[in-house]
């Protein structure tokens, strides 16, 4: 019998339950109420407790019972510097703990963030096991790349508190790698992962080589999120409703907000959400808000064009985070071959067409939903785990030494031509096969290998015929293509060829960095060399 194992994507603004169907493909279920985005929140009201997207709107006239953004709270302990959140209610210091203050049944309570993270993943056990019907056997969970070990540790008890049988963790950026192995093939690439979600947004360049990922660089930004996103909405149409109705609507929270405006910023801040959400599926979208403020409507349309004027500023930041990822990798952005998006935001044309422009040769992949990448991702990484034959392996959040290869290693081809056998970072030891064709009316071939360096080459535009408006036009830029250059030759081996039978050359790279080299045609006595270490 399938083991009934599920990814939990459990995020600082929303949460996700992935789990592989029938058919073995990953998928993202929906839970009782057809979210397959389940706000993190939980509220109280008198007698009820709402958890998930029926919790967003007690946050109008209910907030001091409603909670947010406890996820990121796991593991910390409270100081006066701790983020509170602005539209929830507000973090207290109960003996050291961070924790919610809150009226319930008559009377008052208090949970922790501990406490308030177990309801709530208690919820999305209960909502997968009902998907499923049956009682879930294990789950892998995502975290953040940036979380130290005792955070992990927090989350991890959280779930064994909710009674969710943990396999293991898995960093997001590796999650949403596992999403697209399938996509990326054996290929040797470098993939940047773009991971921009509610409150912050993170970047981290991987080498993928033959399906090993090994994280070059990550960078991850605080400032920079939905949220932002959410905030030049806000502005937007704060400005256009007073504009419409001489009622002003503040745009950002504030401790002396009156009861009325803090309403007033709330209701236009989900609507924002919502707003910005439908903006990632349609060219324009709607909002509208019944008694925003003293008693009068907001109704009004934004379309796609406008909201990337309007949020320039946050996705420009995106990009310039992802440019600083790929320096701290020793990159350039014309070295990235494939860009994965994950997170709610990533979707957001505005943001793939800043990406589009700084990464030009890099193809951005849409095939999976960015809302739903980590939490399919896990899934699979949970039913790896789940198989019975798995050895047993250290989990996929575990820092490991991995020694990789510092230089590319290249078959040297005519003129300046260069085949890649094995490339830059990929992880050690490492075993490469190429077939070559043997040089027609010969009796052998020269294979020649050598250590190599990715570089640039700069290459001048045309110049323009001269005309009475040119002085007046800008220079094209200079082309710049990335290249590889042969520095060190590590081996030559004279191989004999008979008939039209392909070369088969193979490379082995050791954990040590020596290189043990065989080519031979079929049939044929294989020529060897064994390279030292420098």
């Amino acid at each position: 019998m399938t083991a009934a194992v599920i990814g939990l994507n459990f995020g600082t603004g929303y949460s996700s339950i992935g789990v592989v169907n029938k058919k073995g493909f990953a998928d993202c279920i929906a839970n009782e109420d057809g979210q397959r985005q389940i706000a993190s929140a939980l509220a109280f009201n008198g007698e009820e407790e709402y958890v998930g997207n029926q919790a967003k709107p007690q946050l109008v006239r209910n907030y001091k019972n409603t909670f947010t953004g406890f996820r990121n709270l796991l593991g910390e302990e409270f100081t006066e510097n701790i983020p509170q959140p602005l539209l929830s209610a507000p973090v207290t210091n109960i003996n050291g703990i961070p924790s919610y203050s809150f009226h319930a049944h008559g009377k008052d309570s208090s949970l922790s963030v501990k406490d308030v993270s177990v309801k709530f993943l208690q919820s999305l056990a209960k909502s997968a096991e009902e998907y499923m019907g049956k009682p879930i056997d294990g789950a892998v969970m995502s975290v953040p790349h940036s979380w130290s070990q005792h955070k992990r540790n927090a989350l991890s008890e959280a779930a064994k508190a909710a009674n969710i049988p943990l396999l293991d963790l898995i960093d997001d950026w590796a999650a949403g790698m596992s999403a697209y192995n399938e996509v990326l093939g054996a290929a040797d690439s470098n993939v940047l992962v773009v991971d921009m979600g509610e409150y912050s947004t993170a970047v981290t360049t991987v080498a993928a080589r033959q399906g090993l990922f090994t994280p070059l660089s990550h960078l991850s930004d605080a400032s920079t999120g939905g949220q932002q996103l959410d905030h030049a909405l806000v502005a937007h149409f704060a400005k256009e409703f007073t504009k419409q109705t001489k009622i002003a609507v503040p745009t950002q929270f504030s401790a002396d907000l009156s009861e009325n405006d803090r309403r007033a910023l709330v209701k236009l801040s989900l609507a924002c959400e919502q707003t910005k959400r439908s903006l990632t599926a349609s060219n324009s979208a709607g909002i509208a808000i019944e008694s925003l403020k003293d008693g009068a409507d907001l109704s009004s349309q934004v379309n796609r064009l406008r909201f990337g004027i309007l949020a320039s500023k946050t996705f420009h930041a995106v990009g310039a985070l992802a440019e600083k990822a790929v320096k701290a990798a020793e990159l350039e952005s014309e070295h990235i071959d494939k860009i994965v998006l994950i997170g709610g935001s990533s979707s957001l044309p505005s943001l793939t067409n800043v990406l589009a422009g700084i990464f030009q040769n890099a193809e951005i992949l849409s095939s999976v939903d960015p809302d739903q990448a980590i939490a399919k991702g896990a899934a699979i990484q949970a039913q790896l785990l789940a198989a019975r034959d798995v050895p047993d392996l250290p989990s996929a959040t575990t820092e490991m030494t991995v020694n990789v290869t510092p230089h590319p290693i290249v078959l040297a081809g005519e003129g300046d031509e260069n085949a890649v056998v094995v490339a830059k970072d990929t992880p050690l030891p490492a075993r490469r096969i190429v077939a070559i064709n043997p040089p027609h009316g010969k009796d052998s071939a020269v294979l020649e290998l050598y250590q190599a360096k990715n570089e640039i080459k700069v290459v001048a535009p045309p110049p323009r015929e001269k005309t009475d408006d040119s002085e007046d036009e800008e220079d094209d830029e200079p082309e710049r293509i990335p290249v590889v250059v042969r520095s060190n030759k590590i081996a030559s081996l004279q191989v004999a060829v008979k008939g039209d039978a392909p070369i088969i050359l193979t490379v082995v790279v050791l954990d040590n960095a020596s290189v043990e080299i065989k080519a031979a045609q079929d049939g044929q006595s294989p020529v060897t060399a064994t390279v030292q270490a420098p």
